[in-house]
């Protein structure tokens, strides 16, 4: 839940994605680039489309570029944790990714215009610090090589790139026609209602400007970020499968105990009552024993409890292996189970006749 309710950095509302890889049809160099050009111009046109771009990979698919990047700044040192990602015009406007200083990339940032490149928070302060970046120039690899370098024209809030645990990388973002030539692309459209609504147009906007693209991954960004969290689902499903069997097993294992237990002091309950115990004292007495047992497995068990979550602590988010609202939880959860399982005996010890309970072998 954690996972799923946090901010992600863009709206995946109403986002429909798909890929189309050219190249296995021939297109590639100044080509390839104008094919992608006019598709992006098609799609846009679709009825219910509010915005398109395109990049190389979807947020959240699970498939980054990642490596080095320089600054011109012989003091700041290469590192290696930087992330890119290769996009179209208005990537940034389409998946509303907030735009904190200077522009978004354009149509105007062609394979012949000067490179420029639109960086997150997370980058602008690990290279920058509190100074303004834009204007500031990068190369990716170990060494700042002017004749390759991209000059940053704006800074955007961080967002989710790969994934959905851990912190959003350092990330920047690149036009897709001025980092080498483009293979496989994908197309982000966002639309005024449902997506899936558009794949019909969509496939006949495709096939009219080249009828031997194929289509591939149609889905909605929403669907994408499913999928993302398929692991974490199963992993929650059969924690708490087996979280749930573990209780019941307690659950009918101190059931038992309580109907032993009774049954063992049939005779003495019978003497107690005949000597003017009421039912309800007798209840008390047999859920009371009951609680003691609970109490003094949650003190054995808290410590291994703590020592076994450790185990647990890489699939938490949100969460601490020691949270005490957690444990907390757990224990409430186990002392009313345990009242409900004792209850039936105490009940059947209550009730029980005195006369008979005394002839009890």
């Amino acid at each position: 839940m954690n996972l799923e309710h946090q901010n992600l950095g863009f709206d995946p509302q109403g986002v429909l994605l798909f890929g189309v890889n050219p190249t296995q049809n021939g297109y590639h160099g100044p080509r390839l680039i104008s094919l992608y050009g006019r598709l992006l111009d098609r799609v846009r046109a679709i009825p219910g489309v509010q915005g398109a771009t395109l990049s190389a990979f979807t947020l959240l698919s699970g498939w980054v570029n990642s490596g080095t990047l320089a600054v011109e700044d012989p003091q700041t040192k290469p590192d290696e944790g930087v992330f890119w990602n290769v996009v179209g015009p208005d990537f940034l406007k389409t998946m509303r990714i907030q735009l904190l200083l200077g522009r978004d990339i354009g149509a105007d940032d062609t394979p012949t215009a000067p490179h420029v490149a639109v960086v997150n928070e997370a980058l602008a302060r690990k290279y920058f610090g509190s100074l303004d970046p834009v204007g500031r120039r990068f190369t990716f690899g170990e060494k700042f090589n002017p004749n390759d370098a991209y000059q940053i024209v704006g800074v955007v809030k961080n967002a989710r790139y790969d994934r959905m645990r851990g912190d959003s990388p350092m990330t920047a973002y690149v036009p897709y026609g001025q980092a080498g030539e483009p293979g496989a692309m994908h197309f982000e459209m966002r639309t005024a209602g449902d997506p899936t609504a558009i794949i019909p147009g969509l496939r006949r906007a495709i096939q009219e400007v080249d009828s031997n693209l194929a289509l591939s991954e149609v889905k909605t960004q929403n669907q994408q970020i499913e999928e993302a969290l398929a692991q974490e689902r199963m992993f929650a499903l059969l924690s708490g499968f087996f979280g749930g069997l573990a209780l019941v097993l307690a659950a009918i294992g101190l059931y038992g105990t309580m109907v032993y237990s009774v049954s063992r002091k049939t005779n003495e309950i019978g003497i107690r009552m005949a000597l003017g115990a009421k039912g309800a004292e007798v209840l008390r007495a047999v859920l009371g024993e009951a609680l003691v047992l609970v109490a003094a497995g949650a003190v054995l068990g808290l410590p291994l409890a703590f020592a076994a979550a450790r185990l647990v602590a890489s699939r938490l988010y949100g969460l601490t292996a020691s949270d005490p609202l957690t444990f907390a939880a757990a224990i409430v959860v186990l002392l009313l189970v345990a009242t409900l399982a004792a209850y039936l005996p105490a009940r059947r010890a209550s009730r029980v006749d005195p006369m008979v309970a005394l002839r009890w072998e």
